[in-house]
């Protein structure tokens, strides 16, 4: 689940998420991904997400130190988006995994490089620093072929939102999914 920490939609999101079971009836984990700077101006948001106790927390658009270390004292797992080679060494203090994101991705990117520059960059940043973190690709990956192209980079996976919009679980309405399914690339 993707938010900006508004608490009422983090009160039916997490309740929705926390009560989600998989084909075969066992409940299903989650992680809450958080627009960091908005997150920030609503913290109730972000405590009704902590208290929910996701499996993971995501945070993009700036430094999520403080709220990462709260997740992470309560067993959550962190992962950092990044933008910058900057961004991901200053993640490392306080994530367990590097999301790379281009500005290929769908949501919200970030005007700049793409996702293979990016994420080469910060591959080679974190080699010359010995971190073995796990790094993931983000941005402009649809289908297979895509997560292929990044485990040959070396990624340890890929993250995709987009590809997802079109699904049961995601809030908008059909004529919004249609469009979505519609779509070709440029």
């Amino acid at each position: 689940m993707g938010s900006a920490a508004v608490p009422s939609f983090v009160t039916r999101e997490t309740d929705d998420c926390k009560n989600a079971k998989g084909p075969d009836g066992k409940k299903l984990r989650y992680g809450i991904g958080f627009i960091t700077f908005l997150t920030a101006q609503n913290p109730l948001g972000f405590n009704i997400s902590l208290n929910a106790r996701p499996l993971a927390m995501s945070f993009s658009f700036g430094n999520a130190s403080a709220m990462a270390k709260r997740a992470r004292a309560a067993g959550i797992k962190v992962f950092s988006q990044v933008q910058r080679v900057e961004d991901a060494v200053a993640a490392l203090e306080y994530s367990d995994a590097i999301i790379c994101q281009g500005q290929e991705a769908g949501g919200h990117g970030e005007i700049g490089l793409s996702t293979s520059t990016i994420f080469k960059q910060v591959q080679k940043k974190l080699k010359q620093l010995k971190s073995n973190i796990p790094l993931l690709a983000a941005g402009g990956f649809g289908d297979e072929h895509g997560v292929v192209k990044a485990l040959k980079w070396g990624a340890s996976g890929v993250v995709m939102g987009t590809r997802f919009l079109a699904t049961p679980e995601v809030y908008y309405t059909d004529a919004a999914k249609y469009r979505i399914i519609a779509a070709q690339y440029a």
